[in-house]
């Protein structure tokens, strides 16, 4: 018993002096996995989609129809947001960026609340007008540049050149 006892304090003494020597690597281990999970739940949980605020369109589709030769056509639209945010920026996507260009203005706003906002958007022809006809599609995505994302819920936006 005695033997079992010395060979078993042996192998202990034999793990703590190799602990030992990797001590200062494990606590340099610990304290980066304790950043990144600190980092994790204070940033990136925080600003997950769980509460991503949704905006919410008056018209939807926005539907835009204009006559080739005019070049261009606007319409306008309100939305909100629930729960309201800080600074928005809105980013216009067209399905056709060298036929027909598309943008909104204003092109951002201070804060989205539940009060209602109006905002114009309008599709340029790029080409000249015999080139232009026809049907289009774009989005407007509503965007929170202090946090790198888009807002729930874009516009879709159809545009008609006649």
């Amino acid at each position: 018993m005695t033997l079992y006892l010395r060979k078993l304090f042996g192998q202990q003494n034999l793990l703590l002096s190799e602990v030992k020597r990797f001590l200062p690597q494990i606590l340099i281990a610990v304290a980066v996995s304790s950043a990144l999970a600190y980092g994790y739940t204070s940033v990136i949980l925080q600003n997950s989609s769980l509460n991503t605020p949704k905006v919410t369109w008056l018209t939807k589709p926005l539907v835009i129809t204009f006559n080739a030769n005019s070049l261009f056509g606007s319409a306008g639209d309100l939305f909100t947001c629930s729960p309201s945010t800080k600074l928005v920026v809105d980013r216009p996507i067209s399905s056709s960026p060298n036929i027909l260009a598309i943008s909104t203005n204003p092109t951002s706003f201070a804060s989205c609340t539940s009060a209602a906002q109006s905002i114009t958007v309008t599709g340029t022809c790029l080409v000249p007008p015999a080139q232009c006809r026809g049907s289009y599609n774009g989005v407007i995505q509503t965007r929170q540049p202090a946090t790198y994302r888009n807002l729930a819920d874009p516009l879709q936006v159809s545009i008609n050149v006649t």
